[in-house]
């Protein structure tokens, strides 16, 4: 039996993250796949963690603002050794021509984010798309949209379904807090926190935020009725979720990726009420019903008006999302990333 080598690629450093999912600190799906890829018989998986330092450091902090988004000499000489790549996140140029020259076959996971206004980033991007041997997207209207920007088949991509490690999320009775809060939870730059901060401004509510520094403009982090929290453990999020009166999935007008599916999927998992934003992603890949309802997009009134009716009279039964299987769904990604190989 031939023996694969395997090159993951993400746009940070993974060891510390691997070593708290082995721990169960962390559940599985953070690393999307990749661990249960590298425990197969005929693979042997390496995850690149090896970056730029120094002044180096500044200087890709620049070729990113631009699209290039480059590797180091490490990487570059791990990528045209291996047998396949798998590229998490953003399209890299430099990692794309580096497989292309050494005719590595690479897949490119979850890469697929509002296009830039940026011309040069378009240009890259498109060039990436029509080197990479597969794209892995947990979107559809994505596949197809971007099928048509980069002038290639649709067989391309493949569309799969988020799913957590429900082994690791423990389901909690709900605690009662002093003052009611709602919770919202997010990292990435399609989330809405401003509206969901008037709003909660509007009715007098609490609210509590997981997310970073720079998505948070001073007047939401300057606000009394608002407690921000970043770098927490699962068990103090845990925590907020079960004081949470409901989890608020804030997003931008316009998205058409997978924003805000871990975070709803997350809250149903422990039982706690959602409001999201009608997204096109929300509105293909999620059912409104009695513990998740749906709000106009930076509306600031449709979502105080939401989040003032709340939601009466819900049961623990109503809290049922029919997800697949982990482990069936790894073995699906598992089988896309190594039909890759030529």
């Amino acid at each position: 039996m031939p023996i694969y080598k395997t090159v993951a690629i993400f746009p940070h450093c993974t060891r510390q993250l691997r070593g708290e999912i082995e721990s169960r600190e962390q559940p599985r799906e953070r690393m999307y796949g990749l661990l249960e890829l590298g425990n197969l018989d005929n693979v042997e998986i390496h995850f690149s963690d090896s970056r730029f330092k120094g002044l180096y450091g500044k200087f890709v902090s620049f070729c990113r603002k631009h699209g290039f988004n480059p590797i180091d000499l490490n990487t570059a000489i791990e990528i045209a050794r291996a047998d396949l790549v798998v590229l998490k996140d953003d399209f890299s140029f430099s990692a794309s021509l580096v497989a292309k020259l050494t005719n590595t076959p690479m897949v490119c996971y979850d890469s697929l984010f509002p296009l830039p206004k940026n011309s040069i980033k378009k240009y890259l991007i498109r060039i990436c798309i029509r080197w990479s041997d597969k794209i892995i997207t947990y979107s559809k209207h994505q596949a197809k949209k971007y099928s048509l920007f980069a002038g290639v088949p649709i067989e391309k991509f493949e569309a799969i379904e988020f799913v957590l490690d429900n082994e690791f999320y423990k389901t909690t009775n709900p605690k009662i807090p002093t003052r009611p809060y709602v919770l919202s939870i997010g990292r990435d730059t399609g989330r809405d926190f401003e509206t969901l901060a008037r709003a909660c401004a509007l009715i007098d509510l609490n609210l509590k935020l997981v997310t970073l520094p720079y998505l948070v403009k001073d007047s939401i982090s300057n606000s009394a009725n608002i407690e921000i929290y970043q770098n927490i453990s699962y068990s103090k999020l845990f925590e907020l979720y079960s004081g949470s009166t409901a989890i608020v999935v804030p997003l931008k007008e316009g998205l058409d990726y997978a924003s805000g599916i871990r975070a709803i999927l997350e809250a149903i998992t422990l039982n706690r009420p959602v409001i999201v934003s009608e997204t096109d992603y929300v509105k293909a890949n999620i059912k409104a019903s009695s513990v998740i309802k749906f709000v106009k997009p930076e509306n600031v009134s449709d979502l105080a008006e939401k989040l003032k009716s709340g939601f009466p009279n819900i049961k623990k039964s109503d809290f049922i999302y029919l997800q697949d299987d982990y482990i069936s769904n790894v073995k699906k990604i598992t089988d896309i990333i190594l039909s890759s190989i030529k």
